[in-house]
């Protein structure tokens, strides 16, 4: 239950941030150049449509978005695509990482047509609730097979301490996972009264 909620949560925190990006870059907003104050804002950098930067906050980058972004079988024709893969190339680094669980996203990186031909793109901090989702599915998955391999060996040592077909009921619970263990919580260990 907590897992479901964890997910609605980060995914609405998701799509707000989203929807705040949307409505703040719009395609008139290199005119005023303004950025509201709670927007969690980690990079932004406007090029032109030949790639060039024009302008970048906070850090001060310079040159062609070509030079900090290697975007080997994209798709080099769309400028949105190729400023967005040098954002995510720039902020790598700054990606969660965590041992034996991978990567994280850490950023929503959105590009916006201007006028004039300008391409706005921006690296906005995604909410924790919503990295969480990411990461927990991996814990996820490693407490299930944790529990898979804990549950058929507890069941093996249970049922060969009371002499009951050890390896008929380890490998049910191998193949049926919680319901074998139910089973044999159940039924299992009432044959050994029974004897």
């Amino acid at each position: 239950m907590a897992y479901v909620c964890i997910s609605v949560y980060g995914t609405n925190q998701r799509d707000h941030l989203q929807h705040q990006a949307d409505a703040v870059f719009k395609e008139d907003w290199i005119v005023h150049k303004t950025l509201p104050l709670d927007l969690p804002l980690q990079q932004l950098i406007v090029s032109d449509e030949s790639g060039e930067i024009e302008y970048s906050v906070p850090s001060r980058f310079s040159g062609s978005i070509f030079d900090y972004s290697e975007t080997p079988g994209g798709d080099s024709s769309d400028p949105q695509a190729r400023l967005s893969a040098a954002l995510g190339q720039l902020l790598d680094p700054l990606v969660d990482r965590y041992a034996y669980i991978g990567r994280s996203p850490t950023f929503l990186i959105r590009s916006y047509p201007q006028q004039g031909g300008s391409i706005v793109g921006a690296a906005l901090w995604l909410p924790l609730g919503t990295r969480l989702i990411w990461t927990s599915y991996a814990i996820m998955i490693y407490l299930y097979l944790a529990h898979w391999l804990l549950s058929a060996l507890w069941v093996y040592l249970d049922t060969r301490a009371r002499q009951i077909y050890p390896w008929k009921w380890t490998m049910f619970t191998v193949f049926a996972n919680i319901v074998g263990l139910i089973c044999y919580l159940i039924l299992g260990r009432r044959q050994r009264q029974d004897i």
